[in-house]
C-alpha cells in the first residue's frame, strides 16, 4: 500500500541575523501529517493485516526556496544555480504488541467476516493555468466521492521566483536583519548618521510595514521605507508559499450549478467562513491565526485562501458525513472576482478534502471506498 501524505517540516535554526552558513545542515523534524497517517479513524493500524506500506515523499523544486544574505559580512545575497537536498533521513514508529491473544482472536474473526474498516480524510488537488486578475475567473473541476468535506480555494504564484525570505528585512546586510521575534516586537536599532551629534533608533512597525526615524529625544526626523532588498511584514515563508489574492472583491463557489450561498462572499465574510472551517472556534487547527496575520489586508495579501465546509464539524469522534455524490461526479465551480487595478497574474487551485473508507480482509485484501 503505498501513501503520499502531506506534511509539516519545523526547523531547529532560525534563519535570519545570521550568515548564510546557517542555511545549510539544517536539522528538520516532520511532526504533522496530513491524509491517511494523520487522520485515520484509529491511531493504532496492524501492519501484518496490511501488508508493506509505502511512505512516499514528493519534493517540490527549487523554487520554494528563499535567498539568505552571503557569507561576507555586509553584503547582498547571489543566486547561482540554486538547489537543495535531504539527507540522513530516518523514521521512529512505536510499536505495540499484546501478550493475551483475545485481541488477535478478534481481529481475526473479523477479517474473515466483513473486514477490518480503516476511514481517513485525504486531499484531491486541482490546478489551472495562469490567469490574470484583469480577466473573469471560472475555476472548473470534478471530484468523485462519497464525501466531500471541504472545498479549500487558493491560488499560487504564477512564476515563483527564489526571492528574499517574507519577512522584514530579511535578505539585507547581516548586521541589520531582524529575527521573527524582533520584527515583532518591533525592535529599535542604531542608525548612524541620521542627525549631527545625536543617537537615533529606528523602530519597525509591521502594522503599516514602514520605519520611522526617531532622535533620543524623541522628535521624528522623518519616515523611510525598508531598503529595496528587504520584505516587509511577518508571513515568514518563501516566496512560493505566498497565496495571492490581493484585490479580491468577492468569492463565489457553485457545486453541480447550486450556488452554495446566497450572494457572493465578501472578503471578511470568506476570512470567518474559513475560521469555521477549521474548527467552529474561531481558531485555526492547532495554534490560532498566524502572528504575521495582522489584518484583513495581511490575509488576502499571503494567507488568501477560502474555505468551504460540507461537513459535520466535530472533534469527539471520525464520521463520514461529507457531501454525497451519490455515484455520479460532483462539478465544482470557484468564482473569485477582483478589483479592476488588480493586474498580476496567479494560478488558481483548489482542494477538495473528502473522506474515504479501507476495508481490509483476510490475505492482505484492501478495498478503497472513494
Amino acid at each position: 500500500m503505498m501513501m503520499v501524505c502531506g506534511v509539516v517540516l519545523k526547523a531547529t535554526a532560525q534563519t535570519t541575523n545570521a550568515l548564510a552558513s546557517h542555511a545549510t545542515k539544517q536539522v528538520f523534524c516532520i511532526n504533522n501529517w496530513i491524509g491517511f497517517l494523520g487522520s485515520s479513524s484509529t491511531s493504532v493500524i496492524d501492519t501484518n493485516d496490511t501488508g508493506v506500506i509505502e511512505i512516499e515523499i514528493r519534493l517540490k523544486p527549487a523554487t520554494i526556496l528563499w535567498a539568505t544574505n552571503s557569507n561576507d559580512t555586509g553584503t547582498k545575497h547571489t543566486l547561482v544555480g540554486s538547489s537543495y537536498k535531504i539527507e540522513n533521513i530516518s523514521f521512529n514508529i512505536s510499536k505495540i504488541v499484546f501478550n493475551d491473544p483475545l485481541y488477535y482472536n478478534l481481529k481475526a474473526s473479523k477479517l474473515l467476516g466483513d473486514g477490518l474498516t480503516i476511514g481517513y480524510q485525504t486531499f484531491i488537488c486541482s490546478k489551472s493555468g495562469a490567469q490574470s486578475k484583469s480577466t473573469s475567473m471560472n475555476v472548473n473541476t470534478n471530484i468523485n466521492t462519497t464525501s466531500l468535506d471541504q472545498l479549500i480555494l487558493t491560488s499560487t504564484p504564477a512564476t515563483p521566483e527564489i526571492q528574499n525570505l517574507l519577512l522584514y528585512n530579511a535578505g539585507a546586510a547581516d548586521t541589520s536583519q531582524l529575527t521573527f521575534n524582533q520584527a515583532k516586537a518591533g525592535l529599535n536599532f542604531a542608525v548612524a548618521g541620521a542627525a549631527a551629534g545625536v543617537a537615533p533608533v529606528v523602530t519597525f512597525s509591521p502594522h503599516v510595514n514602514t520605519t520611522g526615524v526617531i532622535t533620543t529625544a524623541g522628535a521624528t526626523l522623518g519616515m523611510m521605507t525598508p531598503c529595496a532588498d528587504s520584505n516587509g511584514d511577518l508571513f515568514n515563508q518563501s516566496q512560493a508559499f505566498r497565496r495571492d489574492l490581493v484585490g479580491l472583491a468577492t468569492s463565489s463557489v457553485e457545486i453541480n450549478n447550486i450556488p452554495l450561498t446566497p450572494q457572493p462572499l465578501k472578503p471578511w465574510e470568506m476570512f470567518n467562513e474559513t475560521l469555521i472551517a477549521l474548527g467552529n472556534h474561531n481558531l485555526d487547527m492547532a495554534a490560532g491565526v498566524h502572528e504575521g496575520c495582522f489584518s484583513l489586508g495581511h490575509y488576502l495579501k499571503y494567507y488568501g485562501t477560502h474555505i468551504v465546509s460540507l461537513e459535520n464539524i466535530q472533534t469527539d469522534g471520525f464520521y463520514k458525513s461529507g457531501l454525497d455524490g451519490k455515484s455520479s461526479a460532483l462539478n465544482i465551480v470557484w468564482k473569485p472576482s477582483f478589483d479592476t487595478n488588480a493586474t498580476n497574474n496567479i494560478i488558481p487551485v483548489i482542494y477538495a478534502k473528502t473522506t474515504r473508507m479501507l476495508v481490509i480482509s483476510e490475505g492482505h485484501n484492501i478495498t478503497c471506498i472513494v
